[in-house]
């Protein structure tokens, strides 16, 4: 028996008798062989149908193999092949969606799962199982980063949290109070009903009271923020909305009303000394440091 380097995949190496090799009976290392037979395999599968597929992805399941392999008329091979491929496509469908399913499938059962996105029960189950290991291995980093971040970081983070939850309420309730008795237009000390004020959100980042409050809450998805800042984030992004576009209209009618004047709009310029005020916290980091800050928190916790 001699061993010999493939002439084929330049990478493998083969076992066989001298003569078989000097007579050309072996031409690989079984590279060759196998990627004929993954070619058949191939071949054989986009004869069956993706309806039929899926059908077969769920009976494996279900029924088991020897029984698809019977029921379907196929090779383990062909089973094999079909499988792995679906599994593939599965993998490859968006991380949110598959977060989604997940999700839907732990808080109201794998059958809701399966109707909302038409998905069989065997598609749903490896859905799950591949958000369910992504999740763990995300834990698994959140953790160690938590560890690994000094205790000042980790008491920053902590006081963002307590100062964002009892700010975002208050501000809500400063924002839409009065709702039955205020109309829309109403104006006390440079608010407008359920909208923040100049002062505490604007462009103007230096001056926004809490600006960094809004940046990290659009940073974050709704139901995650609304769990590390309470219920009321979600009233907190009405307010912002009806902020902008109350702005925008507001803008767009002063615009067409002063259009036939010649005199150029001048911006009103506010002091830095307001920044200073103590009634507001002003976080220690910027918005991208405390978006990944939380998202470590939540995670590891």
């Amino acid at each position: 028996m001699v061993c010999f380097a493939c002439a084929v995949c330049k990478t493998g190496f083969g076992l066989c008798r001298f003569t078989e090799l000097r007579d050309g009976d072996v031409k690989s290392c079984w590279c060759l062989e196998d990627k004929e037979k993954r070619d058949y395999q191939a071949r054989q599968v986009n004869k069956i149908s993706a309806r039929d597929l899926r059908k077969i992805y769920d009976d494996r399941t279900s029924i088991g193999i020897t029984a698809t392999l019977s029921k379907w008329g196929i090779t383990k091979s062909t089973l094999d092949h079909a499988c792995k491929d679906k599994y593939s496509r599965l993998t490859r469908k968006q991380i949110n969606i598959q977060n989604e399913i997940y999700l839907l499938a732990n808080v109201r059962g794998v059958k809701a799962a399966m109707a909302k996105f038409e998905l069989n029960h065997a598609e749903t189950m490896t859905i799950c199982g591949i958000a369910r290991k992504r999740k763990a291995a995300e834990k698994a980093e959140a953790i160690a980063a938590w560890v690994a971040m000094p205790e000042s970081r980790k008491s920053a983070i902590k006081t963002i949290i307590k100062e964002g939850r009892s700010m975002i309420r208050d501000v809500v309730e400063q924002a839409t109070g009065g709702l039955e008795a205020q109309p829309w237009d109403w104006y006390e000390e440079g608010r407008y009903w359920g909208e923040l004020t100049i002062a505490e959100y604007s462009t103007c980042g230096e001056y926004s009271y809490f600006g960094w409050a809004v940046d990290v809450v659009r940073a974050l998805p709704e139901e995650f923020a609304a769990s590390i800042f309470g219920s009321s984030v979600i009233q907190f992004i009405e307010v912002i909305k009806q902020t902008e576009s109350g702005r925008a209209g507001r803008r767009r009618r002063y615009k067409n009303k002063i259009s036939s004047i010649d005199t150029p709009l001048v911006k009103r310029k506010r002091s830095p000394a307001a920044k200073m005020s103590g009634k507001y916290f002003f976080p220690p980091m910027g918005s991208q440091d405390i978006v990944a800050g939380i998202s470590i928190y939540a995670l590891a916790a």
